[in-house]
């Protein structure tokens, strides 16, 4: 199901910066499609490997997380 401007804030309680999916695409009874927009200025980003910024695994999975929960309320 597709729908316009679909927001994730009426069903998680996190806001920011703990809420980390940006976007909730596509979703249905079998699967959910959520972007998250990265980007250097990220403040998990500064201080995460200076020369070599990376988003914190721990966080990949929080938002792993995050789309599924918002999975699991729609359906």
């Amino acid at each position: 199901m597709e729908e316009e401007n679909i927001s994730i804030t009426n069903f998680l309680k996190q806001r920011y910066p703990m809420l980390l999916v940006d976007k909730v695409v596509d979703y249905n009874d079998k699967s959910t499609k959520t972007i998250k927009y990265f980007t250097n200025s990220d403040p998990f980003m500064l201080g995460h490997f200076k020369d070599f910024p990376m988003y914190p695994a721990v966080l990949l999975v929080e938002l792993l997380a995050q789309s599924i929960s918002f999975s699991i309320y729609k359906n």
